[in-house]
């Protein structure tokens, strides 16, 4: 998919399109979080943001709370703002 040809965020804005659409979420899903790994490893603080969200609410895998915050305190590492919003609302304050 797109991540593994150097489109890091383009795997983002996919996955919001599957947020709202769960036979494309489930037909893809393998493969989304391949590409989010993908993107995540090439430094898309947007992938590490949309991917803690992900598994916050349990959409992509079984939710787990302390694996997104891990993926938010990436982000907001890399100066994502929502995701510096999040780690405070979201009680992973444990990581700051």
């Amino acid at each position: 998919m797109a991540a593994s040809k150097g489109y890091k965020d383009a795997v983002c804005k996919f996955a919001k399109i599957c947020k709202y659409d769960s036979y494309l979420l489930k037909l893809y899903k393998d493969e989304l979080i391949h590409d989010f790994k993908l993107a995540i490893e090439n430094g898309s603080k947007e992938a590490m943001y949309d991917y803690g969200k992900l598994l916050y609410k349990g959409t992509i895998e079984n939710k787990n709370t302390d694996k997104a915050c891990y993926y938010f305190k990436n982000a907001a590492d890399f100066g994502h703002v929502k995701a510096m919003s999040q780690l405070h609302n979201e009680r992973c304050c444990f990581l700051l």
